[in-house]
């Protein structure tokens, strides 16, 4: 488990988004693309820690220019809130049972799931 946890695409913190966490991401889906810039355009904290970046790219793509990303929460008291109850365990749950059947690109949602999952033990 413990190596899983230290794989590179696994963020713990906004300050882990950079251009080539976000290039190994695009790398699964076209190995042509370049990621040249991300951008952070909104931190939320709460239950979870919601970040929205934007993504520039070397050319056009279809891949999304605009990234969600969840989180575990950065507050420790949130994360204790939420771990009792397994809050966060339904919201994984919920989101893959939306991915199939939305129109919504999506990458590597799985990542949402381990991040979670992870954060709590």
């Amino acid at each position: 488990m413990k190596n899983f946890l230290s794989h590179p695409l696994i963020v713990r913190h906004p300050d882990n988004l950079t251009t080539s966490w976000a290039q190994q991401l695009v790398n699964q889906f076209d190995k042509d693309i370049v990621v040249k810039q991300i951008k952070i355009n909104a931190i939320d904290i709460g239950t979870t820690t919601r970040i929205r970046i934007k993504v520039d790219y070397n050319s056009p793509t279809t891949l999304p220019r605009y990234w969600f990303i969840k989180l575990p929460s950065l507050s420790w008291r949130a994360r204790a809130i939420t771990a009792l109850p397994r809050l966060l365990h339904t919201e994984v749950r919920f989101y893959n049972e939306l991915a199939g059947s939305t129109p919504v690109k999506n990458l590597q949602h799985y990542l949402l799931k381990v991040a979670f999952i992870k954060a709590q033990r």
